[in-house]
C-alpha cells in the first residue's frame, strides 16, 4: 500500500522462505506462506511485471489448493484476474472475480468480497453491461459497510464514478468522484 514494491518483494520472499524452512510453516500455517507468495506477486503485479506476478501467483495458488484453502484460492485467482482485466481479457477475468467474490463472502471476508465485486462491476462495464455493473457496485458498498477497508472503498468509489459517467448520469459521477 505504500508502493515500495521492491522492498516488499524482497522481504515477502524472505518471509516465505522462513516459513517454508521453519518446520511448521506449510504444514501448520500454510496461509502465512501463501500470503507471503501472494504479496511477492502483488509487488510484481503493481509494477506491470505480469510474467513474474503470474509465476508467484501460481506458486501461491498451488499451495492454497494443496492446503484446501478455498478462500486463498479465491483471493489469489482474484488477483490474477486483475491482470486479465488489464490485458482486456474480460471474459476470462469476470468469472474469476465472481468466484473470488462468492468464496470471500461465504467465508465472511466482506472487504475482499466487495473489492472483487467492484472489479467484476468494472469488467461488466467494459463489456457494455452498465446495469449489471451498477447492481454489483451497489452491493460492494453494502459489503464495505460490514467490513470497512479504505483502499477497497476508494476502488469502489472509482468504479461507481466510471459507471455513472458511462451512463451519462454526471451528477452521480461527480458525487462518487468527490
Amino acid at each position: 500500500r505504500v508502493r515500495e514494491y521492491n522492498s516488499s518483494i524482497k522481504y515477502a520472499r524472505k518471509a516465505a522462505d522462513a516459513w517454508r524452512n521453519s518446520g511448521v510453516g506449510n504444514a501448520t500455517y500454510p496461509g502465512y506462506t501463501i500470503s507471503c507468495l501472494n504479496t511477492v506477486a502483488l509487488g510484481y503485479h503493481r509494477q506491470n511485471m505480469y510474467d513474474s506476478a503470474f509465476f508467484y501467483y501460481n506458486k501461491a495458488l498451488a499451495l492454497a489448493k494443496e492446503a484446501g484453502s478455498s478462500v486463498w484460492v479465491g483471493i489469489v485467482t482474484g488477483n490474477m484476474a486483475q491482470i486479465y482485466y488489464a490485458q482486456k481479457q474480460y471474459n476470462t477475468a469476470y468469472p474469476i472475480f465472481m468466484n473470488d467474490y462468492n468464496t470471500s463472502k461465504d467465508s465472511g471476508y466482506y472487504d475482499n468480497a466487495a473489492n472483487s465485486l467492484q472489479w467484476a462491476a468494472r469488467t461488466n462495464l467494459a463489456m457494455g453491461n452498465g446495469v449489471a455493473a451498477l447492481k454489483e457496485v451497489r452491493e460492494a458498498f453494502d459489503l464495505l459497510r460490514l467490513w470497512h477497508d479504505a483502499g477497497y472503498l476508494r476502488n469502489t468509489f472509482y468504479t461507481a464514478t466510471q459507471i455513472f459517467k458511462e451512463m451519462g448520469n454526471y451528477d452521480s459521477a461527480f458525487y462518487y468522484n468527490n
